[in-house]
């Protein structure tokens, strides 16, 4: 079975998705959602206890994905 949501694709950049399911804190995540995993930056949080709760996450890899600040989970 697909999953409901398809990430952005990540060939041609040094980044990945992490494999692992994710809840972000006490809110709900779509089915799919992953967590950006990239070379030289480590995310102050784990989705599970993101604090951040701005809302206004930040584009990285030159605008390809939107990602929250706080725990690098997909908002694309």
């Amino acid at each position: 079975m697909a999953d409901l949501y398809e990430q952005p694709g990540l060939d041609h950049v040094a980044a990945e998705w992490g494999r692992q399911p994710v809840k972000h804190a006490d809110r709900f995540v779509w089915p799919g959602r992953a967590v950006l995993v990239l070379p030289n930056r480590t995310w102050k949080y784990q989705p599970e206890s993101c604090r951040d709760d701005s809302g206004t996450g930040e584009w990285v890899l030159d605008g390809l994905v939107l990602v929250c600040r706080g725990c690098g989970l997909d908002c694309t």
